[in-house]
């Protein structure tokens, strides 16, 4: 069990650096793939010690243990779309319209003075 609490507690850590606001999305790779390896060895682990229990104590706590597990998992995969989206979100184009300077240009959010959508 203790293995088992020393590797939930590295992936809770995993989880803080994970929301770090300054996280790169580089870095949020990282963290992802050594979360879920993390998860892989901890479930695994559990997985070997319910079978030898008997104390139904003992598998209680395993299975809160799995629970806890799945949610840290959650977090850091959640935290790694949003840093994905917030990453790779291709800005809007505004003032795509070819008039010079001088013209009036009537662009907008939705859509250039030359009629061209913008996204």
């Amino acid at each position: 069990m203790d293995k088992i609490i020393k590797k939930v507690e590295a992936l809770n850590h995993l989880n803080e650096q994970a929301h770090n606001p300054k996280i790169l999305w580089e870095e949020m790779k990282l963290v992802s793939d050594k979360s879920f390896k993390l998860q892989e060895e901890i479930l695994e682990l559990i997985q070997k010690a319910e079978e030898k229990e008997t104390d139904i104590g003992v598998l209680q706590q395993l299975f809160s243990t799995r629970e806890i597990v799945w949610d840290l998992i959650d977090s850091i995969a959640e935290q790694e779309l949003f840093i994905k989206e917030t990453t790779h979100t291709p800005q809007k184009k505004k003032g795509c319209c070819k008039k010079k300077k001088e013209d009036a240009c009537t662009c907008n959010d939705k859509e250039c003075c030359c009629g061209h959508k913008h996204a």
